[in-house]
């Protein structure tokens, strides 16, 4: 009798990736060729985000954010899908992509990743409370502090998590809004006035946001829209599926941002997971077996979205049943996703994204000036 192959992987800790990752292992052991048994673990956004991926080698499968492929790369942490993909599965990841999630893990002449959730800077909004009042959905950075003036008159709030991670995705999101999007691979940074026009922006969003907006990331503020009546619409945020469903008592809208110059919805900053295989694996074939289980653009219709996920396949978002469980998150946010930018991959570029969020913190505070942040962040990326 064979053996059985035991595949261990590592996501992070919030249903909208454990849910379906967990419920997968049932379904893909009645697919499965042979004996595979799955066990998932997670670890927390901020290690997700920022964490390293030299402690992750005793894993065969890591859920993973597209700036770190340059790091990989270089690290040898994990093993380039492009040898193992045959050229009719690239064409249907390709085909199958929402926006760039597929070309987001394509870095330093490899493949580090299959595309497994999509997510980007998104707007939220209480449909209730935006109703109670005839408000609009804003199209402008302009139209949003106008909404906000008119919330806190009725004694309530707009709301935007600015926490560092939080900070430097939205600078980098309205830097591409406006056209001047910094580059994938460190040959472009906005010129120091273009930087000061968007973080004077942000510290107009920000004395006009909820107080504790300072103390937010995406889900502290969705879980806070969702239980207080205090918020009425957010502009800037990472998109979770799970808060827009009937089964919440309530459920949150998701729509397309607002343009800083102009009604667009173009340059939102791609968030998402990929998955990759680990280079300390064992079984990097079953894992490669597993991996295209879920990726796939048949399961990521069905099941996937079924349980909480939120998936990164095209026809998964098009898919009207979806759309109808999410109460249309997926109609409302698609123009975003299809349109989103792409943070730096390069080796280095990590650092820099830490630091960068804690400088533009302490510029919308008022610890720093506009100008000395601003060359404060282009002499620390061009340094990287």
């Amino acid at each position: 009798m064979a053996e059985t192959i035991r595949l261990r992987g590592i996501g992070w800790n919030h249903p909208r990736c454990m849910a379906p990752l967990l419920a997968s292992i049932e379904d893909y052991r009645r697919v499965a060729s042979s004996g595979v048994e799955v066990e998932w673990r997670a670890r927390s956004l901020n290690e997700f985000g920022e964490g390293n991926f030299h402690e992750l080698l005793e894993y065969d499968l890591i859920v993973f954010d597209h700036p770190y492929c340059g790091q990989v790369a270089r690290e040898g942490s994990m093993i380039d899908l492009s040898q193992w993909l045959t050229p009719a599965q690239k064409a249907a990841f390709a085909a199958d992509s929402l926006g760039p999630c597929w070309e987001s893990y394509h870095a330093a002449g490899g493949i580090w990743g299959l595309p497994l959730d999509a997510a980007a800077q998104v707007s939220s909004l209480r449909p209730d409370l935006m109703q109670r009042f005839g408000w609009q959905v804003p199209k402008t950075l302009d139209e949003v502090l106008s909404l906000g003036a008119a919330a806190r008159a009725q004694g309530l709030y707009i709301g935007w998590p600015w926490v560092p991670t939080d900070a430097i995705c939205t600078f980098l999101t309205l830097c591409a809004s406006a056209g001047f999007a910094v580059s994938r691979d460190k040959g472009f940074f906005p010129a120091r006035a273009d930087c000061v026009l968007v973080l004077d922006a942000m510290r107009r969003l920000a004395a006009a946001a909820h107080p504790d907006s300072a103390s937010w990331n995406p889900i502290v503020c969705y879980d806070h829209m969702s239980s207080a009546d205090d918020v009425v619409y957010v502009p800037y945020a990472f998109g979770y599926t799970n808060y827009s469903r009937a089964d919440r008592a309530k459920p949150l809208g998701y729509c397309d941002i607002p343009g800083l110059c102009a009604a667009t919805p173009a340059g939102a900053v791609l968030g998402g997971a990929g998955l990759g295989i680990s280079s300390g694996s064992r079984h990097p074939q079953a894992a490669m077996d597993y991996a295209l289980f879920l990726c796939s653009s048949e399961y990521q219709t069905g099941a996937y979205v079924r349980n909480g996920g939120q998936p990164a396949s095209r026809a998964a978002w098009l898919h009207q049943a979806n759309d109808a469980l999410t109460l249309g998150f997926f109609s409302g946010t698609r123009a975003t996703l299809e349109q989103a930018c792409l943070r730096p991959t390069f080796d280095g570029y990590i650092p820099h994204f830490r630091d960068a969020g804690q400088f533009i913190v302490a510029c919308l505070k008022g610890e720093a000036g506009l100008e000395d942040t601003a060359e404060r962040l282009r002499q620390d990326y061009f340094s990287r």
